[in-house]
């Protein structure tokens, strides 16, 4: 597939550039007053711990931690000035992903000239939010597990970062089952080191946690929060998350949720968490028809373009271009996995079962598309293999028997339809629904 002339290197080399080039400039002309978003709160957190008072439960610790020791050397400029290092880590691991996945150079140098300029890409590389970090962990974790397994010399290393990120995001703890698909990795040899190095970190702090709180902490709090926010009456059916980014004390739609949280919150610390659960529990068996339909939106909003990113551009026509190009990337990659997986392309089942994997604490909770991130990198090997027959023509994009061919093109309908419902859903009055 050739896009890129064919001196790629230096297209690869002036992409990293640019892209360290407008995350520097971005940290550096940002207010370190407030980051906004988690951001802000996984910062206060860590400015809390170097202030003495403590971990707060509610937070995965691994980000508060890091964020703690860079505040420590530098106070918030340095916070937003390290990230760049956080996004030329991931850049690297991404262009190591594609190289071992047997993508051209020309591939790599365009991978990264779109990183480098995404609006989200660009957000997520500059402000402490924890997306990248976790990328990052993430990548460094399956390069670990798919490319050094015939040697069986790195499972305390690949162990520790499987460890890391569930300490980063919690939900991802399922997301190592992956790694046993492979029949190199399940040997005693590499399994028992691969195991310790995973469980001692997150047994570490899940017990010193616990023993701080005087209570049963896993890992942290946030998770039966947020399944609660997801599963509740007052919960929009498509927006599932607005409830934990838009709460509104005086919206009337939202009375309900606002006297169970607060009779929740006047509970005890032991019995809060079980509560948050029972009542997300209680929603779901007594509407099991809304739950689905929920889950349908989550579904969809996942796969939907991300609008986050361009969301802190000016607005105008600064921000419709950010919106535009998100949109176009997003949907062109989004097809492009989608047909390698129509035709069966190498390692298709594995990336069936690490983004159900992936996706499965999304659909019980809440979704958005900036939860995506993190995939973008991991199955862009596959979105060019959809890419180069995609450039063959429409006739070429579905294979197979006639029912196939009307599954394909339904399914190719319906990644059309998911960025069109996303689009109408922010230009709406009605929002949230």
């Amino acid at each position: 597939m050739k896009i890129l002339p064919p001196k790629a290197e230096s297209w690869l080399w002036m992409a990293l550039a640019a892209g360290a080039a407008l995350r520097l400039g971005v940290s550096m002309g940002w207010p370190a007053a407030d980051f906004g978003g988690d951001a802000e709160s996984y910062t206060r957190v860590a400015e809390g711990i170097l202030a003495g008072k403590g971990w707060d439960p509610y937070w995965p610790p691994a980000w508060p931690a890091w964020l703690t020791g860079v505040l420590a050397l530098g106070g918030r400029k340095c916070v937003l000035l390290h990230m760049v290092l956080w996004y030329l880590a991931g850049a690297w691991l991404a262009d190591m992903w594609l190289k071992n996945k047997g993508r051209s150079f020309p591939e790599r140098a365009l991978f990264q000239g779109i990183w480098a300029v995404l609006p989200t890409a660009v957000v997520q590389g500059s402000l402490p939010f924890s997306q990248m970090p976790f990328t990052v962990c993430l990548m460094g974790a399956l390069l670990l597990d798919h490319f050094f397994q015939k040697k069986n010399n790195h499972p305390w290393r690949s162990g520790f970062l499987w460890a890391i990120n569930t300490l980063l995001r919690p939900a991802s703890a399922s997301l190592v089952f992956v790694r046993f698909s492979q029949k190199e990795l399940r040997i005693p040899k590499s399994a028992v080191p691969f195991a310790i190095a995973l469980l001692l970190p997150v047994l570490a702090w899940t017990g010193w946690i616990s023993w701080q709180e005087k209570r049963v902490v896993a890992v942290s709090d946030a998770n039966s929060y947020n399944f609660f926010l997801g599963n509740h009456a007052d919960t929009p059916d498509y927006s599932t998350w607005w409830l934990g980014s838009h709460g509104d004390p005086k919206a009337e739609s939202q009375v309900a949720f606002r006297n169970d949280l607060g009779r929740i919150e006047a509970l005890p610390a032991k019995a809060r968490q079980s509560a948050f659960r029972s009542e997300a529990w209680r929603y779901i068996s007594h509407h099991p028809a809304q739950t689905l339909k929920r889950i349908a939106s989550r579904f969809r909003v996942f796969w939907a373009f991300d609008t986050y990113g361009a969301a802190y551009l000016p607005s105008g026509k600064w921000q419709y271009a950010g919106l535009a190009l998100e949109a176009l990337f997003f949907t062109s990659w989004l097809l492009g996995v989608f047909i390698s997986i129509l035709h069966k392309m190498p390692g298709t089942t594995w990336v069936l079962v690490f983004v159900g994997l992936f996706m499965a604490p999304y659909l019980l909770a809440f979704s958005h598309p900036i939860y995506h991130f993190p995939l973008v990198p991991i199955l862009a090997p596959w979105a060019f293999s959809g890419w180069q027959v995609l450039l063959k023509g429409p006739r070429s994009w579905v294979p197979g028997s006639a029912a196939y061919l009307m599954v394909g093109w339904a399914g190719i309908i319906f990644l059309f339809y998911i960025q069109a419902e996303w689009a109408i859903f922010w230009v709406s009055p009605l929002r949230p629904y």
